[in-house]
C-alpha cells in the first residue's frame, strides 16, 4: 500500500513500486528518479487514449507544490494497465484504512469494556444502567493527537551568499590553474586528463559546509494543512520551541482520520526553506504511517529527511526531523485551545498570578500617622490629678480586622509586644512534598533612609521584603515611612514554603517600595531601570539548622556580596524560622543527590529586579569588568593558605602534637588521637600491603571528621555544624537525642575565641611577610647573576614593530576585552567551583559533607578485606596468557585484518566506520548535549509562556565567597504546638515546577490530582467500612438461619446478637427494600 509515482528528465514515465531511502537509477533503461510523491496526493484528470496520442493527464503533489504532467505511452493497453494499477491501488488504500478505522473501534470498545466492568466494590453497591452499560458511540468520538516538531539536524543549504560563491570559484580556479601548470609540463598528460574549468566551476559544492537555510516545518493530512511552523532563519540545526508553533493539536473524527491516514499513508511533515524574493524551496519530507502516529508515547523520535530531488552526491550527514507524537489528554486540549484564543494578544505571563505574590502597599494619605493622647491619674503624694502624654502611632499597614480599635493606634512598648506574637494569616508557596518551612519576617532596625530625594522631612523608607526559596517568589507588606518597621501578626508577613531538597537556600531582599505611579520614580526608572531601591540582602543556609526547632534570627544587611559591600552594615532584619520533614530518614536520604536547578519565570521588569537581586546579588560576573577579572584570580591565590594547613595538619600527626582535650583526674590533658590513628595504619600497611588502598579511602573521610571537630570548636552555634554523630541519628531514628539545645551560649567564649583565632592568622601573615623580606635581600646581596647563571643567551636579532604591528594596534577599540572576557567567564566557573568545593569540605553543606565522609569509611571497610596482591597478580596472568597466545592470529583474522576484495568506496566506508568508533562518546555525548539543550530552550519559552519572560537562576549551593552568619543576640527553642500553634493558611500561592515533555504539568494540576487522590482515599475508606459492614452482616444472617435450627434458648441468643450488630453499625441504612437484595437498596 506504498507506492510512489517518478518522472525523469530523459524518459516519459517511471513507476517505483516500493518507498527507498536513496533516490533510484535504473542502468537498464538509463531512468533517473526525479521527484517522488505519496500515492494518496496523485489524482487523474484526464486519459486521452486515441489513435495518435496515447497519455494521462496526472496532478500530483498537494498545496502549492501541486502540478500537473502528462505520462505519454506506447500503446492503449500500456495505458489502460496503467489506469487499473493505478485505481487498484486506490482501492487498496481505502480499504487498509477501513480496517484500520475497524480495528480502532475495537479496540476501544475493549478498553470501554474493561474500564465499565463490574468490580469488587460495584457487587455491593449497585450501578445505575447507564454506568453499567459501556456506552459503545463514544468509541466515534474525536481523535486528538498531540504533535511537536521538536528539532531538525544537519539540512541541506538552500541560501548561499554571493561572497561565499566567489571565495569558492575563486579557491576551484586558483586549485585548478596549478594543475594545468603541471599538465603543461607533464608530456604524459592527454589533453582529454586537464580539468575543466566551466564544469568545475558550474558543480554544487555540497560537501562544502556553506551557505545557510531558513528552514519551517508544514504538516499534512492528505490533502490538507493543519499546521506551520514559525520560519527559524539562518539555521541548518533549528530547534523549534512553544514561541515558533512547535505544538499542533490534530483533532478529528475516527473515520476521517483513519479515511484520510490510510489514504496518503500518515502525516507528511514538509521541511521547505523560506524565501523573501522568490518561491519557496523544499528541502525534503517525512512521512509517519498510521499505526506509528498511534502507537508514540511522547517520545523523542528521528526521521531521515527524504529530499524530493535526487542529489548528485550523497551528504555526509543525514538531514533528521525529530518529532514528538501521543495521544491527547484533557489538559493537553485545554492548553492548546487556550493557547490558541490569547497567543496574539500575549506570549508571556498567562499563570503568572498563581506563582507570585507582588509587594502590597495599603496606602492611607489623608490619614494621621501619629497622634498624642492625655493621660489623667490620680497623684496620692500631691492630693491631686497629674496629666502624661503618650505618643501613639497608627499602626502599619493596617490594624486587626478582629480588634480595629484595640489595634489601630499603638505605643512602641506595645508594636514591639505585638510583633513577637505568633502569625494569623500565612500564605503557602511552593511545589515540593518533603517538608515545610515556616517563615516569619518579624522586624527591621536602623534602615538607611533612601527617600532623600522626596525632599521632605516626613517622607523615609517604604521597606518590604523579597523572599525567594526553590521554585517560588514571594513579598510582604510594605511598612511606610520608618526606618524600624514592624510586621503585624495579621499582616502579610509568614509563608510556609513547600521543600523539594533540604540543601536548598532562603534568599531574603529588603527593598524600599516606590509607586510606578510618581513623576519623579518614572524619571528614574528612565535612567537606573530600577523601580525598588535596593537596602540589602541575606542569604540563609537551612543546613546550619536542625529540623523542629524555632529559631529566632537577626542578621546584618549588607548591600552587596563583595567585600568593599560588607565594610558597614545597613541595619539588622529579624526573623523567626523552623522546618520539619514529613520523613527526616527519607528527606536525609535525598541529599545523596544535588537538586536540579531551579529557575523562576516573572512577567514584569521591577519584579525580575527584585528577585535577581535576591538570588544573584549586586555585582554582575558575567559582564566584562577588569575588577571582576582580578578579583577571581586574587581569589584564587588566596586559597594558596589551604597549603599552609595542610603542613601543620602533617606536622602535628608526624610529631605526636596534642590536640583533643580529654579530662582525666581533674586535669585536662591533650590526646594525639590522629597520630595514634596514624600509627595504627602505618603498622597494619608495614604487615598488611593490601590494607594501602583501604587507608585511601579512609584518609578523605579521616579529613572530613578532623575538620568536622575544628569546625565544632567554634563556642558559637552559628558558626557550628552539625555533629557526624548527630546526623547518623536522624538518618536512623529520625531524631537527635539530646537535652540541651544547642543555640544558646555566652558571647564572651566567642569573643575569645574569635581574638585567638585573628591572632592566629595575623602571626602567619607576620612570618609570610617577613619570608618575603629576607628573600629580597638574600637576593640582593648575591644578585642577579647568581640566579640567572644558568639561563640561555639568546643573541638572536629581535624583530621591530613597524607600522603592521601598530596598526594592528589601532584596529580594534578595546582589544583586552576581546582577549581577557572569554576567560574571565572560564574563571568565574572555577571560582564558583571553588566555593562549592569549600562549603563542603568546612561542613557548610553538612548534609553532602556527611554522605561523602560516610561513602569514604564504608569504602574503607569494604576494600580492606580485599587481597589486593592476589587481584592484581591473578590479572596480570590473564592479561599475559590470553593477549599474547597464538589464538591471536584468529582474532586478526576476525576484527583487525583488511579484507582484499573490497572496493575503494567499500574500504572508504570501512576506514569512515573506523575513525567514527573512536568518536563514538564524543557522538554520544554531543547527541545528549543536543537534547538538553533542546529541553531548555522549550522549558524557556513554555516558562515565559506560563509565568513571564523574566527567569531567574535561584542557586542551591552556596556560591558566595561570604557567608551570612546571625549575631549574637539570636536564639532558639524547641518547637511545641502548644506554646508555638499551629499555622492557619490564608492564601496558596502555587510553584513553578513543570514535569513532562511537549505541554508539561504545572504544580496547580499536581495539587488538585493530590486533592482528588486524598478524597478517593476518604470515599474508599467509608465504602470499604461500609463492605466490610455488609459482610459482617451477611456472617450474622447466616448464624441466625442456622440458629432456626437449634433449640429456642440458643435461637433467643443469637437473635439478640444479631440486634446488637445490626444496632451497632451506623454505616448501614436501608431504604424501601433490604440492601441484600441490590435492586433499591442505597449503602450512605
Amino acid at each position: 500500500g506504498d507506492h510512489a509515482m517518478n518522472w525523469d528528465k530523459h524518459s516519459e514515465a517511471s513507476h517505483s513500486p516500493s518507498r527507498r531511502r536513496h533516490h533510484h537509477y535504473d542502468e537498464d533503461t538509463k531512468w533517473i528518479e526525479r521527484s517522488r510523491f505519496v500515492l494518496g496526493n496523485m489524482e487523474i484528470k484526464k486519459i486521452h487514449n486515441t489513435k495518435r496520442h496515447h497519455y494521462v493527464e496526472i496532478k500530483a503533489g498537494s498545496g502549492p507544490d501541486a502540478f500537473e504532467r502528462d505520462i505519454a505511452f506506447e500503446t492503449n493497453q500500456d495505458v489502460n494497465d496503467f489506469v487499473q494499477t493505478f485505481e487498484t491501488l486506490m482501492r487498496l488504500e481505502q480499504e487498509r484504512g477501513d480496517r484500520q478505522l475497524k480495528a480502532y473501534r475495537h479496540k476501544e470498545e475493549e478498553k470501554l469494556k474493561k474500564s465499565n466492568s463490574p468490580t469488587f466494590l460495584s457487587r455491593f453497591i449497585p450501578l445505575g444502567t447507564a454506568d453499567a452499560t459501556p456506552n459503545i458511540n463514544n468509541v466515534d468520538a474525536t481523535v486528538s493527537i498531540l504533535i511537536e516538531v521538536v528539532s531538525a539536524r544537519n539540512l541541506p543549504a538552500a541560501d548561499f551568499s554571493t561572497t561565499e560563491r566567489a571565495r569558492v570559484v575563486a579557491d576551484k580556479i586558483s586549485a585548478i590553474g596549478s594543475t594545468i601548470r603541471k599538465s603543461t609540463i607533464m608530456s604524459s598528460k592527454t589533453k582529454s586528463e586537464a580539468p575543466s574549468l566551466s564544469k568545475a566551476i558550474q558543480e554544487d559544492p555540497q560537501d562544502e559546509p556553506m551557505g545557510s537555510s531558513d528552514p519551517y516545518v508544514i504538516i499534512r493530512l492528505g490533502n490538507r494543512e493543519i499546521h506551520r511552523t514559525q520560519v527559524i532563519y539562518d539555521n541548518l540545526d533549528p530547534i523549534w520551541t512553544l514561541h515558533s508553533g512547535s505544538l499542533c493539536l490534530l483533532q478529528c473524527s475516527a473515520e476521517e482520520f483513519f479515511t484520510e491516514m490510510g489514504r496518503h499513508d500518515g502525516l507528511t511533515f514538509v521541511v521547505k526553506d523560506y524565501d523573501r524574493m522568490d518561491r519557496d524551496d523544499t528541502l525534503g519530507s517525512v512521512s509517519v504511517p498510521t499505526a506509528t502516529v498511534l502507537a508514540c508515547d511522547g517520545k523523542r523520535l528521528g526521521y531521515p529527511v527524504i529530499p524530493l530531488k535526487p542529489q548528485k552526491t550523497k551528504p555526509q550527514k543525514e538531514p533528521t526531523l525529530y518529532l514528538r507524537m501521543r495521544r491527547a489528554s484533557e489538559n493537553d486540549i485545554r492548553f492548546m485551545e487556550h493557547y490558541e484564543a490569547i497567543r496574539k494578544k500575549t506570549k508571556q505571563g498567562v499563570h503568572n498570578e498563581e506563582t507570585y505574590l507582588p509587594p502590597r502597599n495599603i496606602v492611607e494619605p489623608h490619614l494621621k500617622k501619629n497622634k498624642t493622647v492625655k493621660h489623667v491619674h490620680e497623684d496620692e503624694t500631691k492630693k491631686g490629678k497629674t496629666t502624661t502624654r503618650e505618643r501613639l502611632h497608627r499602626v502599619k499597614p493596617c490594624p486587626d480586622p478582629k480588634r480595629v480599635e484595640e489595634t489601630e493606634w499603638m505605643n512602641d512598648e506595645q508594636v514591639e509586644a505585638e510583633t513577637w506574637k505568633q502569625s494569623t494569616q500565612w500564605i503557602e508557596a511552593g511545589s515540593g512534598d518533603l517538608g515545610k518551612l515556616y517563615v516569619e519576617i518579624l522586624g527591621c532596625s536602623h534602615l538607611p533612609n533612601l527617600d532623600l530625594a522626596t525632599l521632605s522631612l516626613t517622607d523615609k523608607t517604604d521597606a518590604f521584603c523579597c523572599l525567594a526559596y526553590e521554585d517560588v517568589v514571594v513579598n510582604t507588606d510594605v511598612i511606610s515611612n520608618t526606618l524600624s518597621p514592624r510586621w503585624m501578626p495579621w499582616s502579610r508577613r509568614a509563608f510556609v514554603f513547600n521543600m523539594t531538597h533540604p540543601a536548598s537556600k532562603l534568599f531574603l531582599g529588603l527593598f524600599d517600595y516606590d509607586s510606578s505611579y510618581s513623576p519623579l520614580q518614572e524619571a528614574k526608572r528612565v535612567t537606573t531601570s530600577k523601580l525598588h531601591d535596593r537596602i540589602g540582602r541575606v542569604m540563609i543556609n537551612l543546613s546550619r539548622f536542625v529540623p523542629n526547632t524555632v529559631y529566632t534570627l537577626t542578621y546584618p544587611i549588607y548591600r552587596g556580596e563583595l567585600a568593599q559591600h560588607r565594610l558597614k552594615n545597613r541595619g539588622t532584619v529579624t526573623l523567626r524560622l523552623r522546618f520539619s520533614f514529613k520523613n527526616t530518614q527519607q528527606a536525609l536520604a535525598k541529599t545523596i543527590m544535588t537538586p536540579p536547578t531551579e529557575y523562576v519565570s516573572l512577567s514584569r521588569g521591577p519584579d525580575f529586579q527584585l528577585a535577581s537581586y535576591c538570588c544573584s546579588g549586586k555585582h554582575d560576573f558575567n559582564a566584562w569588568s577588569m575588577q571582576t577579572f582580578t578579583r577571581h584570580i586574587e581569589e584564587l591565590q588566596s586559597y594558596d593558605v589551604v597549603l599552609d594547613y595542610v603542613i601543620d595538619a602533617l606536622m602535628t600527626v608526624w610529631l605526636w602534637r596534642g590536640h583533643h582535650a580529654v579530662t582525666m583526674c581533674g586535669k585536662t590533658v591533650l590526646i594525639p588521637a590522629h597520630s595514634i590513628t596514624a600509627y595504627i595504619w602505618a603498622l597494619l600497611i608495614c604487615y598488611n600491603f593490601n590494607a594501602f588502598f583501604s587507608f585511601v579511602c579512609f584518609a578523605i573521610g579521616w579529613a572530613m571528621l578532623a575538620i568536622n571537630y575544628q569546625v565544632r570548636l567554634n563556642p558559637s552555634p552559628w558558626h557550628k555544624c552539625a555533629s557526624y554523630g548527630t546526623l547518623w541519628s536522624y538518618l536512623i531514628f529520625g531524631k537527635a537525642f539530646t537535652d540541651k539545645h544547642p543555640a544558646h551560649y555566652k558571647e564572651a567564649e566567642f569573643e575569645d575565641y574569635m581574638d585567638e583565632y585573628k591572632k592566629k592568622v595575623a602571626d602567619k601573615a607576620y612570618e609570610q611577610k617577613l619570608e618575603m623580606q629576607f628573600d629580597e635581600e638574600i637576593i640582593r646581596e648575591l644578585g642577579d647573576s647568581a640566579i640567572q647563571g644558568n639561563e640561555e643567551v639568546d643573541i638572536a636579532t629581535h624583530r621591530q614593530g613597524g607600522l603592521v604591528s601598530k596598526m594592528n594596534v589601532l584596529r580594534g577599540m578595546n582589544p583586552i576585552r576581546l582577549i581577557l572576557h572569554p576567560i574571565q567567564i572560564e574563571l568565574g566557573k572555577v571560582v564558583i567551583l571553588t566555593r562549592k568545593v569549600k562549603s563542603v569540605v568546612m561542613w557548610k553543606e553538612s548534609y553532602y559533607a556527611f554522605w561523602i565522609t560516610t561513602a569514604s569509611m564504608i569504602a574503607a571497610l569494604a576494600v580492606l578485606w580485599l587481597p589486593w596482591g592476589w587481584i592484581l597478580r591473578w590479572l596480570l596472568r590473564l592479561i599475559l596468557i590470553i593477549g599474547l597466545g597464538p589464538w591471536m592470529r584468529i582474532v586478526d583474522r576476525k576484527f583487525f585484518a583488511e579484507k582484499p576484495d573490497l572496493t575503494p568506496e567499500q574500504k572508504k566506508e570501512v576506514i569512515r566506520e573506523r575513525v567514527k568508533k573512536r568518536y563514538g562518546a564524543a557522538v554520544e555525548a554531543a547527541e545528549h548535549a543536543q537534547i538538553e539543550k533542546e529541553r531548555q530552550l522549550k522549558l524557556q519559552a513554555m516558562k515565559s509562556f506560563l509565568y513571564g519572560k523574566h527567569i531567574v537562576r535561584v542557586p542551591h549551593f552556596n556560591e558566595e565567597y561570604f557567608s551570612d552568619l546571625p549575631l549574637p543576640e539570636s536564639h532558639s527553642e524547641f518547637y511545641t504546638p502548644k506554646k508555638h500553634g499551629s499555622p492557619v493558611i490564608a492564601q496558596r500561592i502555587h510553584g513553578q515546577r513543570l514535569s513532562g515533555d511537549m505541554i508539561p504539568k504545572r504544580e496547580v494540576h499536581f495539587a488538585e490530582e493530590t486533592e482528588k487522590k486524598n478524597s478517593a482515599k476518604q470515599r474508599h475508606g467509608s465504602v470499604f467500612q461500609t463492605v466490610k459492614a455488609a459482610s459482617n452482616m451477611k456472617q450474622h444472617a447466616s448464624a441466625l438461619k442456622k440458629a432456626s435450627m437449634q433449640p429456642t434458648s440458643k435461637s433467643w441468643r443469637a437473635t439478640n446478637g444479631y440486634q446488637t450488630s445490626l444496632e451497632s453499625t451506623p454505616l448501614l441504612e436501608a431504604t424501601s427494600e433490604s440492601p441484600m437484595s441490590g435492586q433499591n437498596g442505597t449503602f450512605v
